[in-house]
């Protein structure tokens, strides 16, 4: 059923197969980083020896910026002043690169863990889960429907033709043609932001959500969608990679560097770029019409700078694909001015031209979900066990529900070559459907919603609640805790996307979304009123209301729907027909093809919209 040429499936291998460390004492190390006093010689060590790595690598890659930053100790010297003079923000600051740290170790532990290297076969991908290619197989040879919830074709979010699918094969057959249809062109990369993207690499500030940037982009820029030849083009990319671009400006103006970066792209574009290929390519992309660049970013400052006055004759603003995080539509005549919280307005996302990505890259989380008992993945088609799950209603029989939860878990006690009642074995978790914690929430209070929302929903006491908001959290602690979690809010902090909504549904923890304006990855062809609850941000400060709508919901009904998504929303290392990345391109596709919202475009605004405010 995937394209020709184009695996269904992939299953990336440890390199070091000859070598299996002691896993467990990796993980022990990164559950060590939860003790403040030994998390704080690790970061000065590591800090000392990344210094001494770039202060090297400068010098003989970059000898030039190597002598622009010789003023960097006194810079860094009022930074920290700054820095220290809140004790809140210092302790957040904290408690990120801990965290950081943490899952960093957690990853590296998953790789070289002899589990992972487990081939599930050619109906299920890296993780385990059931590929969009086996439930199209299944559509077609066996009528088997997966059940995607799927909006309705007249029920496009922005007024206009939503192109969504009538039904499960009408999906199934637009991804079999996307790779046809969606051809992508990259621009080239200026060789000396390669350079400082390189070193901007070696600084430990990545996470989950922004490292989405990178992957889009890398796999566009590769086959089956990528092309060199210019005639046969849909979609222009511009490679640049604002949050690399503002770890390197860092400490100054990250909106600054991500123009300049991307006015270099432009401009080697309009002149020399790919021995003059590039000049071609960018005289198509505006003879084309419609928006056939593409722009990709994870933090709504690469936005911002397709609106400079700088780009005001290309129409980048108006005429570009954005594929962003920050999916946010409130703008200044919309936003709800009664309500008394604080937020950014400068986002730019226009549902009628842009596209909104999944928000969270990690590699090595959706197996652990599956791992710890927390997901069940979708049976085999033609098992009955996707018949039995299509007619289950809220009194169905929780006995097999059990099994099928216990029978994953024993599975990965025998890969561990552990029995049930071997004492060394973790901590049993509760099953998929008995989760004792109603409502969980792990995260901070930056943005004045959340200090808003967070201590009206402890005010009421709820002894089946779980809600932190001081940053800290362990990777072991925090999975454990999406696992027994049945409801995972997530509401707007200084923006209004967080990779944790993705990660609890990994988990199968079904997402309360409180976040005016967000435009939900993928909205475009699923119901996420099918495996979410929403609420506005005014019914979300109602404590008692919150409360109602979560015991109100059927949470049965709706993690059901949710497991039979969740492969849209999970990442590959290298993209699984189908998953996330794919769905991107669809969104892409999509946009590009209907086009309507850039045919009459005016010129870009004069002045861009920086009402900026909680800043991340």
């Amino acid at each position: 059923m995937a394209p020709h040429g184009f695996n269904s499936a992939a299953y990336p291998r440890a390199r070091a197969r000859g070598y299996a460390p002691d896993v467990r004492r990796l993980r022990g190390f990164g559950r060590r980083l939860d003790n403040p006093t030994f998390t704080y010689i690790v970061v000065v060590l590591a800090l000392v020896a990344l210094a001494h790595v770039v202060n090297h690598s400068l010098f003989y890659v970059a000898p030039d910026l190597h002598t622009a930053i010789a003023d960097v100790p006194s810079r860094a010297s009022e930074q920290v002043s700054a820095f220290v003079s809140s004790t809140n923000i210092r302790r957040q600051h904290w408690n990120s690169v801990a965290s950081m740290m943490s899952w960093k170790v957690e990853q590296t532990a998953h790789a070289l863990d002899l589990k992972t290297w487990k081939d599930h076969g050619p109906l299920r991908d890296e993780y385990g889960h059931l590929t969009f290619d086996a439930q199209c197989q299944a559509l077609t040879k066996d009528g088997i429907d997966p059940g995607w919830p799927l909006v309705s074709p007249s029920d496009a979010p922005d007024g206009k033709d939503g192109l969504p699918f009538a039904d499960a094969k009408e999906a199934c057959d637009y991804m079999n043609t996307l790779p046809e249809k969606l051809k992508v062109y990259t621009f080239a990369l200026p060789s000396k932001i390669e350079r400082r993207y390189q070193l901007a690499r070696l600084a430990p500030t990545f996470n989950r959500a922004y490292d989405v940037e990178a992957h889009v982009i890398g796999a566009l820029g590769k086959p089956p969608f990528a092309t060199t030849n210019v005639s046969e083009a849909m979609a222009f990319l511009f490679p640049n990679r604002p949050y690399l671009d503002r770890v390197v400006a860092y400490p100054d103006n990250g909106r600054d560097a991500v123009e300049a970066s991307l006015a270099a792209v432009v401009e080697n574009a309009k002149t020399k770029g790919a021995g003059g290929r590039d000049k071609r390519a960018w005289e198509k992309s505006k003879q084309q019409g419609g928006c056939s660049r593409v722009f990709v970013n994870a933090h709504d400052q690469g936005t911002e700078s397709l609106f400079s006055k700088r780009f005001r004759g290309d129409n980048l603003g108006t005429r570009t694909v954005a594929v962003v995080a920050t999916a946010d539509t409130t703008t200044a005549e919309n936003v709800n001015e009664t309500l008394d919280v604080t937020r950014f307005l400068g986002a730019h996302f226009a549902r009628e031209k842009d596209v909104s990505m999944v928000c969270s890259l990690s590699f090595h989380l959706p197996a652990d979900a599956i791992h710890l008992g927390a997901i069940v993945p979708l049976p085999t088609p033609g098992t009955g066990g996707e018949r039995r799950r299509n007619s289950m209603t809220p009194g169905a029989d929780d006995g097999d529900e059990e099994k099928e939860a216990e029978f994953v878990r024993e599975e990965a006690r025998e890969e561990e070559g552990t029995t049930t009642t071997n004492a060394t074995t973790t901590e049993p978790l509760e099953s998929e459907d008995h989760r004792p914690v109603s409502l969980a929430f792990r995260g901070n209070t930056r943005g004045s919603l959340r200090s808003h929302v967070i201590p009206s929903l402890r005010s009421l006491n709820r002894s089946d609640w779980d809600l932190e908001a001081d940053g800290a959290t362990t990777p072991s602690k925090y999975m454990k805790l999406l696992a027994r979690s049945r409801f995972c809010l997530h509401l707007r902090g200084t923006r209004v996307y967080a990779p944790r909504l993705i990660e609890a549904m990994l988990f199968g923890c079904v997402p309360v979304i409180v976040a005016d304006g967000y435009d939900l990855p993928l909205s475009w062809f699923l119901d996420w009123d099918a495996f979410s609850v929403r609420m506005s941000e005014r019914e979300g400060v109602n404590a008692t209301y919150v409360a109602e709508m979560v015991d109100a919901a059927d949470w049965r009904r709706k993690h059901d729907a949710l497991r039979r998504v969740i492969g849209f929303f999970l990442y590959h290392d290298s993209p699984v027909f189908g998953d996330a990345l794919w769905a991107t391109a669809a969104g892409i596709e999509r946009q590009i093809s209907r086009g309507r919202a850039c045919e009459n475009a005016g010129d870009d605004d004069d002045e861009t919209t920086d009402v900026a405010s909680d800043e991340s």
